[in-house]
Order: C-alpha cells, then structure tokens, then sequence
C-alpha cells in the first residue's frame, strides 16, 4: 500500500468515526430530552397527588353551607350507599336533571349526581331516610307542593308522582317521597308522556 492509499484510508476512516460520533451524542441528547419530559411528567404528577388530598381537604369542605341536615364531605361516603333514579316530565317533555347536583369546588353532598342520567347517589355515613325535598334543596329547587320548578300546580295542570310505575294518591307532596334503593321516582307536570317509566336499568355495581 502506497501513501497515497494509506492517507486515503486514514482519512476515511476519521469521516466514519466522526460520523458514528456524531450520531451517538445524537441518541444521548434524545436520551437526555426523554428523560428530562418524563422526569417533568412525574413531577408534575406527584404535585397533583399532595395537592388532591389538599384541595378536597375537611376545612375546604367546612366552607360549605349544610343543607337539610345534610353535609357536604371532603371525600364521598359510603356508611349507607344506594342510588334512585329521578325522571321529570313537563307536558310530555323531559326535564334533564343536571350533572354535579351537590358536587361542588371541593366537597361532595350526601345526595348528589355525577352526569344526567338522572341517578341520584345517595351516600351518607349513616343509614337514615333521604327525601327528594332534600335533594332539591341541595338542587337550589325550594318548591314546595303547590309548585315544580316555574310551573304552579293547579287543579288543571295537576302534578302526578309515580314510583316503581305506581301511581301516589292524589295531594302526595313530592317532596316527602323518601329514596329506597333502585327506586324509580318520576313526577309528572300537566299532560303525561305516552310511558310511564317503570323501571330503570341501573349499571352493575350501583
């Protein structure tokens, strides 16, 4: 091999070993930047995990106001746990019953609702009667038996109360119906659906 050869071969193998250089410091800043993110990622995780406990704490919950004899908790309680399902007809016309009824900033309310299926949770520390007066408060609806909501209660418009598809005799205060588990409460403002429900398929493990 001549010296031209060897200068040739010198210098390319310096090329291929700046290259592989090259390419390995590449590797170890992704390296670096993976690890930086997923060191942000558990930071920030573990942030929210000291705060959570905080922000749902018993002097955040003291803040809100008891309702009907009923509190508000910094965490959900399930000394007496069963749900009841509400329906609510004007005219013929569902009424939604809101999401987060009794859920607030920071605290949760022994009768509550998670979405608009109209399932109210009721989860207490103790085992007592619970009554859809009570709900309705916490609800912000103080509407007692000549009212539902804007709409007064006249011989006419008439209010009709069904459980488990049972008609209530006639002047049952609505207010007073007590919750048991699985019930399906409907009241039912001037003209009726064309069903009265009956029944409601709760999901398992409620």
């Amino acid at each position: 091999m001549n010296i031209k050869q060897r200068y040739e071969k010198y210098f390319k193998f310096r090329r291929i070993r700046k290259d592989n250089k090259n390419t390995f410091r590449g590797h170890r800043n992704s390296k670096r930047l993976v690890c930086s993110v997923r060191s942000c990622l558990f930071i920030v995780v573990i942030i929210y995990l000291i705060s959570l406990p905080n922000y749902y704490s018993p002097i955040n919950a003291a803040n809100s106001p008891i309702i009907d004899n009923i509190e508000c908790g910094a965490m959900e309680q399930f000394g007496f746990h069963i749900h009841a399902h509400l329906d609510i007809f004007v005219n013929a016309n569902a009424y939604t019953v809101p999401a987060l009824i009794g859920i607030t900033d920071n605290c949760f309310y022994w009768l509550h609702t998670h979405d608009q299926s109209g399932i109210i949770h009721i989860e207490s520390p103790e085992e007592r009667n619970f009554t859809l007066g009570q709900f309705l408060d916490i609800w912000k609806q103080k509407y007692a038996l000549v009212q539902l909501f804007n709409n007064t209660i006249t011989d006419n418009t008439g209010l009709s109360v069904y459980i488990n598809g049972n008609m209530q005799r006639n002047g049952t205060n609505y207010r007073d119906i007590v919750f048991h588990p699985h019930d399906e409460i409907a009241l039912i403002y001037g003209e009726p659906p064309a069903n009265i429900p009956k029944k409601y398929a709760f999901a398992n493990g409620l």
